[in-house]
């Protein structure tokens, strides 16, 4: 199913940006889409096969979602600031999703708006005050602090002498950079097969026969017993 999606992307990439440098034979490259794609299905089936799910998380998964799909846009003509817009975005969409999740607050329109207008540190100071971050959600979770900050810190351009440069600076993209795009959408699909689910108690007994369906054909039998079983 994910094959088939890199492949059709592959077509659709050779299309649209015939000169971009991005290398679909790179195992980097296929694994940064794998993950990618992984993640978009992952979020289409927990919005559209689980009930349980209250109007704001699946209006911010989508978010996630809809960023991991202009990313995918965007990749081709790879350039550092717009990624790093893109992870900071989605870094704190997680981070919202996971506070929101965890508290004990009724979950009224006005608190909702209050974890809208959060502030950064406020966010990261009330999710490390979480039990669930002390007990297991920490490692991931830090993670997302880091991409914040990081991304926060380092949106800017790629170098370039003249303008004719800059311009042609979108089309290149090293495997460093690979490399990091990879390194952070493995995180976002580990937070959806790990914290999420146990945030919202998704599980085999809880999922209806298409959501175990799709889910089996996105991550394959074992990993759906590893992570839902």
């Amino acid at each position: 199913m994910i094959n088939s999606y890199i492949n059709e992307y592959k077509t659709l990439t050779n299309k649209l940006f015939p000169y971009s440098m991005l290398d679909f034979d790179d195992v980097t490259t296929i694994e940064t889409l794998e993950s990618m794609f992984n993640s978009i299905e992952i979020i289409y089936t927990y919005v559209n096969s689980t009930a349980s799910l209250d109007s704001w998380i699946t209006l911010k998964l989508n978010e996630v979602k809809n960023q991991l799909l202009i990313s995918l846009y965007y990749l081709p003509q790879y350039t550092e600031y717009v990624f790093n817009s893109f992870k900071r975005s989605i870094a704190e969409l997680i981070l919202k999703i996971t506070i929101y999740s965890a508290s004990i607050d009724a979950k009224t329109v006005e608190y909702q708006n209050s974890i809208n207008n959060i502030q950064f540190r406020t966010l990261k100071d009330r999710i490390k005050n979480l039990q669930q971050y002390k007990d297991s959600f920490k490692n991931t979770l830090d993670n997302f602090f880091a991409f914040y900050g990081s991304s926060s810190n380092n949106i800017h351009l790629k170098n370039s002498s003249t303008i004719i440069e800059y311009i042609e600076a979108y089309n290149s993209i090293t495997l460093k950079e690979i490399k990091q795009v990879r390194n952070f959408v493995i995180k976002v699909e580990s937070f959806l097969l790990t914290i999420f689910p146990k945030l919202h108690n998704l599980n085999d007994k809880e999922f209806n026969m298409p959501a175990k369906i799709q889910l089996k054909k996105v991550l394959s039998d074992t990993l759906y017993k590893k992570y839902f079983c």
